[in-house]
């Protein structure tokens, strides 16, 4: 038995990068997955390679209609939902507090935190008719807090709490100083 047999995820920014590689760990892990991008074409691809077992779904998740579309589908499609991966995401906004662009910090934090609170509040309620799931945010660099934000603040703990679902942990990882220098 695989370790993801008979679960369903959702993947957001599946089409690329983290994204890809973890829709390919859990498509060989065992698990059904709704590859949610805006790349059509390599989404289009994806589902051809794995016919059955995923299903593309083009998602903005800035645009939280798509967003909720996409965790439904997945929901209808497969039976049921277990994991949301929130990967879909860029470095926004770089400016410093001189340089302040309230569209640019919009943009930002409709990508890198509303997308993700609204993506866990759609999810909940296929989990609990599951008896539980797991939400995952990838997050690095500059938004590194996102984590915190949706599990660990008020936020977090009213939309688990009053279902009994539970966050156990916040993990990000990241790196202080240049970049480069970390990297070589």
């Amino acid at each position: 038995m695989k370790r993801l047999d008979n679960k369903v995820a959702v993947i957001t920014g599946a089409c690329s990068g983290i994204g890809l590689a973890t829709t390919e760990l859990f498509l060989a892990e065992g698990a059904q997955v709704l590859a949610a991008d805006v790349k059509d074409e390599v989404g289009q691809q994806l589902q051809k390679q794995y016919a059955g077992q995923l299903k593309f779904a083009h998602c903005d998740v800035t645009r939280l209609d798509e967003l909720r579309a996409a965790i439904d589908s997945a929901a209808t499609h497969f039976g049921g939902l277990d994991i949301l991966f929130s990967n879909a995401g860029r470095i926004g906004t770089m400016a410093g507090v001189q340089a302040f662009n309230p569209a640019a910090w919009d943009d930002t934090q409709n990508l890198l935190l509303r997308s993700v609170a609204a993506g866990a509040s759609y999810a909940v309620p296929h989990m609990v008719k599951r008896g539980a799931g797991a939400i995952v945010k990838h997050s690095n660099g500059n938004c590194m807090c996102v984590c915190v934000c949706v599990c660990v603040g008020g936020f977090g703990f009213r939309v688990f709490g009053f279902v009994g679902l539970h966050c156990n942990a916040v993990v990000c990882c990241s790196y202080v100083g240049n970049q480069d220098a970390a990297m070589s």
